[in-house]
C-alpha cells in the first residue's frame, strides 16, 4: 500500500505509541520553544523602535499588557528589554535541547520495536513466500530501509511537531498584531503548497524506484557470494561482473534521478516562500496607519516564520524515503490469516495414539493441482514412508502437515483433532523435522542443539547425541560442545551435519519424527551411519519418512506410494515388491 508523507508520519506515531511518554516530553519542550519564539517576535518591534528613538518611543504596544512600563526610568528599560530577550533566548535554547533529547529517545525506542517486529514477521513467513524473496533484498529492507525509518522517526516527527507549533504560534502573533496583513499572508499559502504537493508525489515515485533498485543490487551480491564456487568453476566471473554492473548502473540512474528531484524541492520552496514574503512585505508599507512597533513586530514575525515553514517543506526529504521504506518493510509479513490468534489446546487433549489421518486432502499451487483426494493414515508408534516421483506432491504433504501451508480441501487430523483447530505453535510442537538440507547456524554445537529445547539439561543433550551417534566425535573435539561449526555448519561433514540435526530433533521430545529426504545429500557411507542412528532414534516415536532412496524406507511398517496427488498403493517393502506394482517398478528403476 502506497503512503503519503502525512500518512507515513501518522504510521510512525502509531508505531511509537508504546513510547508516548518520551514524545509527550518532547512535545512539552516544543511548546515552550514555540511560545518563546512568539514572545521574541512580539518584543522585536518595541525593542527596535525603543532603540532607534533613543528610548522615547516603542513601548505603547507593550504597555497594553504591562501597565506602567512607560513610567519606568529609561536607564532601567535599557537593561530590562535586552534582559527579557536573553532569558527568552536561554529558555528557547534549553527547550531545543530537551526536544532533541526526548525525540531522539523516542525514535530509538520506536525503531528498536520495528526491527523486532520485522524480524518476527520474517520468522513467520511461509515457504511459498520466502521462495519469492531474495536474501539480499530482505537484508536491504532490514538495514537500509529501517535506517531511513529511524532517521524519519528521530528527526521528521520532531521537526513536524516543533515547526508546526512555531508556525501556529507565530501566525497567532501575526493575527494579533494585524489581522488584515495576516490574511494577505494566508492568501499567499497556495503559492507554496500546490507546487510542493506536486513535487512530493514525483519524489515519492523516484525514491521508491531507487530503494527497490538498492534491494536488487544487494540481492545480486548475496546470490553471487553464495554461488561463488559455481561461478568460479564455470569461469563465469566476468559474466557475473557485467551482469552486476548493468544492475548497478540502473540503480545509480534511479538514485541520480531521485537526487535531482530531491534537490529541486528546497530550491522551489526557497523561491516560493521568498515570493510570498515579498508580496506581504510589499503590502506592509501601505498600512501607514499602523504603529511603527507593530509593523516592526509583524515584519519580525514573518522573518521568524520563514525558517520553520521552510523546514516543514523540507520534511519530505526524510519522510518520503521513510514512506517508501515502510511500504517495503510491511511487504515482509505473513498472510493476514496467519495473524489470527487461536486459543491453544492442551497437549493432553490430543490422543496421540490415534495417529495422523489425511482425509480427502486437496491442494493446488496456483492453477497447478498437486494433491487431489489424498487419504491415508500414519499409525502411532510406527514408521510410515511416502515415496513417489519428483513433483508428485511429497514435499507439499510435509508443508501441510507442519502448517507451513493451509489445507484447501479435506482435513488433517492429529491425535483426533483437526489441524485447523490447533494453533500453529501447538501443532508444530508435535513434530521434530529433519530436512534434506541441514539447517544449522553459525554458533556452537550446543547453541544448535538448544534451539529445540532451550532449557535442556546437559544429561538430555548427551543422551540425544548418544542416540544420534555423535557423542564420540564431539568428545574428540578440543572445545567439545562449545565448538563453533561455521555458517550453515560447513566445518562439519555432510553426515555429521545430518546427525546433529537428528540429535536436535530428538532433544525436542516431540512425539512425531519427520524426515524429509534426510539422506538424499549423503554419500553411501554417511547414509549407512545415519541409518544406524535412525534405527535407535525412531524407537518409541511415530516416524514419517519422505524419501526416494530405498535403503531409507525398507524397514518402514507402511510404505505409501504417491502418484498424481493420490495414494495408489501401500504396504510393507516385501508386500509391495510382491504385488509388482508401481513401487516394484520404482525399486527396479
Amino acid at each position: 500500500m502506497r503512503q503519503s508523507v502525512l500518512s507515513s508520519i501518522l504510521a510512525l506515531l502509531v508505531l511509537g505509541k508504546p513510547h508516548w511518554r518520551s514524545l509527550a516530553m518532547a512535545f512539552v519542550f516544543m511548546a515552550i520553544l514555540g511560545v518563546t519564539t512568539g514572545l521574541l517576535a512580539f518584543l522585536m518591534g518595541p525593542a527596535i523602535q525603543f532603540v532607534l528613538s533613543g528610548g522615547t518611543e516603542g513601548l505603547s504596544l507593550v504597555s497594553r499588557y504591562w501597565p506602567g512600563v512607560e513610567a519606568l526610568p529609561r536607564e532601567k528599560l535599557a537593561w530590562l528589554l535586552p534582559g527579557i530577550a536573553i532569558v527568552a533566548g536561554a529558555v528557547k535554547g534549553l527547550a531545543y535541547l530537551g526536544q532533541f533529547y526526548f525525540s531522539g529517545w523516542f525514535g530509538g525506542l520506536m525503531v528498536a520495536d520495528l526491527r523486532k517486529q520485522f524480524f518476527w514477521n520474517a520468522l513467520q513467513l511461509k515457504p511459498s513466500q520466502t521462495s519469492k524473496l531474495q536474501l539480499g533484498d530482505v537484508l536491504s529492507r532490514f538495514s537500509a530501509d529501517i535506517l531511513a525509518v529511524e532517521a524519519a522517526a528521530t528527526w521528521t516527527i520532531a521537526s513536524w511537531l516543533r515547526d508546526s507549533i512555531q508556525v501556529v504560534v507565530l501566525l497567532c502573533v501575526a493575527f494579533f498584531l494585524s489581522w488584515q496583513l495576516s490574511l494577505g499572508l494566508c492568501l499567499a499559502v497556495p503559492l507554496i503548497v500546490f507546487p510542493a504537493l506536486r513535487w512530493m508525489r514525483k519524489l515519492m515515485a523516484r525514491m521508491r524506484e531507487s530503494q527497490v533498485g538498492q534491494g536488487i543490487v544487494a540481492a545480486q551480491v548475496s546470490q553471487s557470494v553464495t554461488t561463488l564456487r559455481s561461478l568460479q568453476a564455470y569461469g563465469a566471473e566476468a559474466f557475473e561482473q557485467r551482469r552486476f554492473e548493468k544492475c548497478a548502473a540502473q540503480t545509480s540512474k534511479a538514485l541520480m534521478q531521485a537526487g535531482w528531484t530531491r534537490a529541486k524541492g528546497p530550491a522551489l520552496m526557497e523561491m516560493m516562500i521568498a515570493v510570498a514574503l515579498a508580496v506581504v512585505l510589499a503590502g506592509v508599507g501601505r498600512f501607514a496607519w499602523l504603529e511603527t512597533e507593530v509593523l516592526l513586530s509583524f515584519a519580525a514575525t514573518l522573518l521568524l516564520i520563514y525558517h520553520p515553514a521552510k523546514e516543514l517543506g523540507r520534511l519530505s526529504q526524510l519522510a518520503i524515503p521513510a514512506a517508501t521504506a515502510l511500504e517495503r518493510i510491511a511487504a515482509v509479513a505473513p498472510p493476514q490469516e496467519e495473524k489470527e490468534v487461536k486459543l491453544p489446546l492442551k497437549v493432553a487433549s490430543l490422543k496421540i495414539e490415534e495417529g495422523i489421518v489425511f482425509e480427502e486432502v486437496g491442494f493446488s499451487w496456483g492453477e497447478k493441482e498437486v494433491l487431489e483426494g489424498l487419504s491415508f493414515k500414519i499409525p502411532h508408534g510406527g514408521i510410515t514412508a511416502l515415496v513417489g516421483q519428483s513433483g508428485g506432491g511429497k514435499s507439499t504433504v510435509i508443508q501441510l502437515l507442519m502448517g507451513f501451508e493451509k489445507v484447501q480441501k479435506g482435513r488433517i487430523l492429529i491425535g483426533g483433532v483437526p489441524l485447523e483447530a490447533l494453533s500453529v505453535q501447538e501443532a508444530r510442537s508435535q513434530f521434530a523435522l529433519v530436512t534434506q538440507e541441514a539447517m544449522l547456524f553459525s554458533g556452537s554445537i550446543l547453541d544448535n542443539l538448544l534451539l529445540a529445547k532451550p532449557k535442556a539439561s546437559l544429561a538430555e543433550v548427551e543422551q540425544a547425541l548418544k542416540v544420534a551417534q555423535l557423542q564420540a566425535f564431539i568428545c574428540q573435539l578440543p572445545e567439545g560442545l562449545e565448538t563453533r561449526i561455521g555458517e550453515k555448519g560447513l566445518q562439519l561433514s555432510g553426515g555429521q551435519r545430518q546427525k546433529l540435526c537428528l540429535a536436535r530433533a530428538l532433544l525436542s521430545d516431540a512425539p512425531i519424527l519427520v524426515l524429509d529426504e534426510a539422506t538424499s545429500n549423503l554419500d553411501a557411507q554417511s547414509e549407512r551411519e545415519f541409518q544406524m542412528a535412525l534405527e535407535e532414534a525412531w524407537k518409541n516415536k511415530t516416524t514419517f519418512v519422505v524419501a526416494h532412496r530405498i535403503a531409507t524406507i525398507q524397514k518402514a511398517n507402511q510404505i505409501c506410494v504417491l502418484e498424481k496427488g493420490r495414494i495408489v498403493e501401500s504396504g510393507t517393502h516385501a508386500q509391495l515388491l510382491a504385488s509388482g506394482g508401481m513401487y516394484a517398478d520404482y525399486c527396479a528403476g
